[in-house]
């Protein structure tokens, strides 16, 4: 009994640790591993923790405003309430580049067809086009009066259209 018992105090300790690594997949394996009879607050926690899907993408120091998936599923980028925007490793979760330039919070973000370009909306009234390998800024697109909330690329990705608080499009 004492050997189930620490067994199960050894398989909750490695899910805390696996699930602080973001390795989701290993915690919920862990999690599994603790008998019924062990599984107390910090089990529910971090079941539920873990049911949010693959990982959580951690980084931004305000809220998350927007988030878009590249073409090929292999990235994400973030808009952020602290005026970044990041792009992330969508298999893995980690963090690849941040994109920094805006004033203040990022809105909105849209990648183009081919994944090769990222636009930003912010609420700073500018929109902006990064290189989605390097996180250089391409454009910066001025001239609304109000934040813009709204960004996409047409399909073969030579326009861009932005939407604005000011009415305007």
């Amino acid at each position: 009994d004492e050997l189930k018992y620490q067994l199960g105090v050894s398989n909750m300790v490695l899910a805390a640790n696996a699930f602080d690594n973001r390795d989701v997949k290993l915690a919920a394996e862990r999690l599994i591993a603790v008998p019924p009879e062990q599984r107390g607050w910090e089990w529910h926690y971090l079941k539920h923790q873990s049911r949010g899907g693959l990982f959580t993408l951690y980084g931004h120091r305000f809220g998350v405003n927007s988030v878009a998936f590249s073409p090929d599923g292999t990235r994400v980028v973030t808009g952020s309430g602290d005026g970044m925007a990041k792009l992330w490793d969508a298999r893995i979760g980690s963090a690849l580049v941040e994109l920094k330039g805006h004033r203040s919070a990022v809105d909105c973000v849209a990648f183009s067809a081919d994944g090769m370009r990222i636009v930003t909306g912010s609420q700073d009234k500018t929109a902006k086009v990064w290189d989605a390998r390097t996180g250089t800024a391409l454009v910066e697109m001025n001239g609304h009066t109000s934040r813009v909330n709204s960004v996409a690329f047409n399909p073969d990705g030579t326009r861009i259209v932005t939407g604005s608080d000011d009415g305007t499009a």
